[in-house]
């Protein structure tokens, strides 16, 4: 089963709450913009939610971590499929 990248950074912010922007582009193979875009597309879906800190001076950057209500969502569609959690958990809702 091939992963949306919606699902791959579900998936990579289980094990890497708090990642930032950068972090996930880097960890899935895609542009900054590219995981920036998925990510706020996510945010809208109330999958993950964001901070935006300062780095390093005066950079800002985005830091991502799941949605409680969005993990719920989640495990509901994965007991709703059928699907063992360790599966079901990339399976973020399209």
């Amino acid at each position: 089963m091939k992963l949306t990248y919606e699902q791959r950074i579900f998936a990579h912010l289980m094990s890497n709450p708090g990642a930032s922007t950068s972090e996930i582009a880097n960890a899935l193979g895609v542009s900054l913009s590219y995981a920036m875009t998925v990510a706020k597309r996510m945010q809208k879906k109330g999958l993950i939610t964001s901070k935006l800190r300062q780095h390093s001076g005066k950079t800002m950057r985005h830091f991502y971590a799941l949605q409680e209500d969005g993990v719920q969502a989640v495990l509901t569609q994965a007991r709703r499929i059928g699907h063992p959690f360790g599966i079901a958990a990339a399976q973020v809702m399209a």
